[in-house]
């Protein structure tokens, strides 16, 4: 069910399904196919690997089960001047159950500090809910082994990205769990790598996203910051998990900060790649956490303020071993 608009990543939980019948109950434009065939600005696309693609067909784009694409949902589905939302996506056909593999871009662009390149628009090929956990992104031993650990679902509602890191068990999706049709994003570090999707990652529970959660077992020691307007309009949250094998920099418990995919106001958290001072240091101070705090009207043309309130809802258990925060 989409109750909001805005951009959304989707994916087919079979191959073979045309975008037109998928996006029936939804307004679509420039392209063949859509409601608005002539209209100049499509809202229907696919990603390249480097870009946003725009579909110029509808009718006869199919999908293969795991390939993601992205539609900017509208609130009039038929221009009668009424918001339409809620609208349920249906299908029809054979729902898959075995195991899928779809190849990955890959490009040389992997530089510290950036978002680099290697990115794929991938989604659960399933008709029930998927675990995140189990993609086993990174993971040496797993189905997954050639990408990054963390996976990005964008959130129109709060206009952020959610996400989960396999390496901290942890991350901003509810329970770690993908809904069907939903559409991610993963980032492969190798040449030559397939994305890979098994019938044991399904879960029955109800998948549900856009909410936090505290991380499954084994997940490590954490402290989430929350922020957000009034109104419930922006929203973003950061993690700083506690591990052993935490590195002054970029690591495999860390994920990107990305920008919204359309240019609106935000609040954003993140939190810089330096070096904490370490525990007896003489440099060290209360004011060590690098966490940076943004709040980001993209049309303004002045800096706005906004006062600010911490609360410690809840402190991670103590540990033996401790280990560098991983942001």
């Amino acid at each position: 069910t989409i109750s909001t608009a805005g951009p959304r990543l989707l994916s087919a939980p079979y191959s073979g399904a045309y975008l037109a019948d998928l996006l029936a109950p939804l307004w679509t434009q420039g392209a063949v196919g859509s409601d608005s065939p002539d209209h100049p600005t499509a809202n229907v696309y696919t990603y390249s690997g480097t870009d946003w693609v725009p579909v110029t067909n509808l009718a006869t784009q199919t999908l293969t089960a795991g390939q993601g694409f992205m539609v900017r949902v509208y609130e009039d589905n038929d221009l009668n001047g009424s918001p339409d939302l809620p609208v349920t996506l249906s299908f029809t056909g054979a729902m898959n159950e075995n195991r899928i593999s779809l190849p990955a871009s890959y490009g040389s662009d992997q530089s510290e500090g950036s978002a680099g390149s290697g990115w794929n628009l991938v989604g659960n090929p399933y008709e029930s809910g998927l675990t995140a956990q189990s993609l086993a992104l990174g993971d040496t031993s797993g189905a997954n082994p050639d990408f990054a650990s963390t996976l990005y679902v964008y959130d129109p509602a709060s206009q952020s990205w959610k996400t989960w890191n396999r390496s901290a068990n942890t991350g901003t999706i509810q329970d770690g769990r993908i809904a069907p049709f939903q559409g991610f994003f993963v980032q492969s570090t190798k040449a030559g790598a397939s994305i890979a999707f098994e019938a044991g990652m399904r879960t029955e529970s109800d998948a549900r996203l856009y909410r936090s959660t505290d991380g499954g077992s084994g997940a490590a020691p954490s402290i989430r910051f929350a922020l957000g307007t009034l109104d419930g309009s922006m929203h973003d949250e950061a993690i700083v998990a506690f591990s052993p094998d935490g590195l002054p920099g970029a690591g495999p418990e860390d994920a990107y900060k990305l920008l919204p995919l359309e240019s609106a106001g935000r609040v954003g958290l993140w939190l810089q790649e330096r070096e904490l001072a370490e525990e007896g240091s003489e440099t060290g101070s209360e004011s060590d956490l690098p966490l940076e705090i943004a709040v980001l009207p993209l049309q303004a043309s002045e800096t706005p303020s906004l006062s600010l309130e911490l609360h410690a809802a809840r402190l991670a258990p103590e540990q033996d071993g401790g280990g560098q925060p991983s942001g």
